[in-house]
């Protein structure tokens, strides 16, 4: 029990925002469909055990290293902007996930004995440089605030506030410029969930009202005056987004919360349940030698991390 504790704590403290992927097979439900499906208030937002439920779907499969050399083709790469109004119903909310999840992704072929007239399939992000990004803009009371993500793995790197055109960035982002901006400066924290929560993953629980006071943090707030309001909230939008994105159960779960007032976040649940299985599970289901095998952890994953097909 104390080696399962001290590596949950490993786990913590290496797990980074947009971390995490998702796979789909092509039978699956359209991402409309399933985060709008309707469940009861009681149920539980993410389980304390390790076994993935059967309704932990992801959708994005992480690239591996870059190739340094491929670099210089994206020396200058296209604006990518989502404009969103997310936070004002499900609707909107829906719709943004699926936009960003369809628009910044790919499908590839799995390689499964036996299934080469109609292979199994599964999203994975572009294979791109560290420094090509992503804007996902959300207005919501008439004010913006443009979360920044790396394309290649979905990490989030920072944010834009349109009031003074400023670009924040974590001290380990790759991406420290943006276009959109007129000026970037630095925070303190890095991009990893630990450094952000100060250890404290209670911090990054949250209702819809919790959410939406996080965007207005962002707005309101200066990052050196205020900065566990501006981490806290940096967190509950990568979950609300980037995790979204990665795993449909993390998305099922954000939805609910437009439905229920009183329905919240655990972040560490769903941190310890979700998040930090993404490795183990996309080595499991991209290299599976029989397609039951392979169905099993892409309907549970979601978001695969992107490991070379071994077959």
């Amino acid at each position: 029990m104390k080696n399962i504790s001290n590596l949950l704590l490993q786990k913590r403290f290496i797990l980074r925002l947009g971390a995490i992927i998702t796979t789909s097979l092509t039978t699956l439900s359209s991402p409309a469909v399933i985060l709008a499906s309707e469940v009861s208030e009681k149920t539980v937002f993410s389980q304390k055990s390790t076994t993935i439920n059967s309704d932990s779907t992801f959708k994005i499969a992480q690239q591996p290293p870059r190739d340094p050399s491929l670099d210089s083709n994206d020396q200058n790469p296209p604006i990518e902007v989502i404009q969103t109004t997310l936070l004002d119903s499900l609707d909107d909310y829906i719709r943004a996930v699926s936009s960003i999840r369809n628009s910044q992704t790919e499908l590839v072929n799995l390689n499964i004995p036996g299934s080469s007239t109609n292979p199994p399939q599964i999203r994975r992000t572009r294979n791109q440089a560290d420094n090509v990004y992503f804007t996902v803009q959300v207005e919501f009371e008439g004010n913006n605030i443009g979360f920044v993500f790396r394309r290649r793995d979905l990490y989030l790197q920072g944010y834009i506030n349109s009031r003074n055109s400023t670009y924040y960035y974590f001290r380990e982002a790759t991406v420290t410029s943006v276009r959109q901006a007129n000026s970037q400066t630095q925070l303190s924290a890095t991009e990893n969930y630990n450094s952000l929560l100060g250890g404290e993953f209670s911090r990054a629980d949250f209702n819809l009202d919790e959410l939406r006071q996080s965007f207005r943090n962002l707005v309101n707030n200066n990052p050196s005056r205020n900065s566990q309001s501006i981490n806290t909230a940096l967190v509950r939008f990568a979950v609300a987004i980037s995790e979204a994105v990665r795993f449909n159960e993390v998305g099922r779960n954000v939805a609910r919360l437009f439905r229920n007032p009183s329905a919240r976040i655990n972040f560490e649940e769903t941190h310890d349940t979700v998040l930090s299985n993404w490795s183990r599970y996309s080595n499991i289901a991209l290299n599976a030698t029989n397609s039951e095998t392979s169905e099993f952890y892409e309907i549970r994953l979601g978001v695969a991390l992107f490991i070379n097909i071994s077959k």
